[in-house]
């Protein structure tokens, strides 16, 4: 029997292994998962599920907690303008944030200070579209600022998501992991890299490296609207100081996709503390 001493031999012999299962017994090919065309042909751009799609139009995110503050980074796929209602009750909330305008498919981000440590708050966005008197709500949601010294708490992780990847990847199953994620309600999340691969842009502009930042907000926005989300850059990101150091392209796309990364995702506070003891941590997708 051959045993693989590699990562990449182990993948290969897990994937050929899965290759001929199907949902309900039915044999399933690689092929069957990706998506494809209205007349069966794959198709090679990326393509949101429906109920995504719908959650896309304002995505939300949470960055930058401490034990005082956290803040929210709204992207709109249309101009309008919002704000933030929030409080420690289910359904009341006793603070609301200024009225502020959101512009088409630019990331707004709203501080909320002055909160209490280790507390649990439940916010949600009140939405308008231009010309409509009515603000809409949005659903509520959760987050919990920094924990004291040695109480429990949880947090979830994941890496090598690739989205980027039509023949790799599937929405779905991607959406459906990270809506598991969210179940847990972890205190905060981390991609520990190459979740925002630049690796395949041919033509390095400001735009190509931005758009694979937006691909990931309305996935990333499926558990990161309750759970702050901290970034790690893997290879792919190819944001590396050794890049960065480079005289040639290499420097631009390092500097790029670092740009790209601080303006659609909240970046870390200066200092993070994580307690050392009482951790709960589950691996979701690697």
């Amino acid at each position: 029997m051959w045993f693989p001493n590699t990562r990449r031999q182990f993948i290969r012999l897990l994937t050929a292994g899965l290759a001929g299962v199907g949902v309900g017994g039915r044999a399933q090919s690689n092929a069957d998962l990706r998506p494809r065309r209205p007349g069966g042909r794959r198709r090679e751009e990326y393509v949101l599920p429906p109920d995504l799609d719908a959650f896309a139009q304002l995505s939300v995110v949470l960055g930058r907690v401490t034990d005082r503050s956290v803040t929210v980074s709204a992207l709109p796929r249309e101009m309008g303008e919002g704000f933030l209602e929030y409080g420690t009750e289910p359904g009341n909330y006793d603070h609301r944030t200024p009225v502020a305008k959101l512009a088409a498919a630019q990331p707004l981000e709203v501080a909320l200070a002055g909160l209490r440590a280790d507390k649990r708050y439940y916010y949600r966005w009140q939405h308008r579209a231009p010309g409509v008197a009515e603000f809409a709500p949005g659903e509520e949601r959760r987050f919990h600022t920094q924990r004291a010294a040695g109480r429990p708490f949880t947090f979830a992780l994941q890496g090598d998501s690739h989205p980027e990847r039509p023949q790799m990847s599937h929405p779905e199953l991607y959406a459906r992991t990270l809506r598991q994620a969210a179940g847990d309600q972890p205190d905060f999340y981390l991609c520990m890299g190459d979740d925002f691969s630049v690796a395949p842009v041919r033509e390095v502009t400001a735009a190509a490296v931005a758009e694979r930042y937006t691909l990931q907000r309305p996935f990333l926005g499926l558990v990161a609207h309750s759970a702050p989300l901290f970034l790690l850059n893997g290879n792919h990101e190819q944001a590396s100081r050794f890049n960065y150091n480079q005289t040639d392209e290499r420097h631009a796309v390092a500097v790029l996709a670092q740009k790209a990364r601080n303006h659609y995702s909240p970046p870390r506070p200066p200092t993070i503390f994580i307690p050392a003891t009482g951790t709960r941590c589950r691996t979701l997708v690697r």
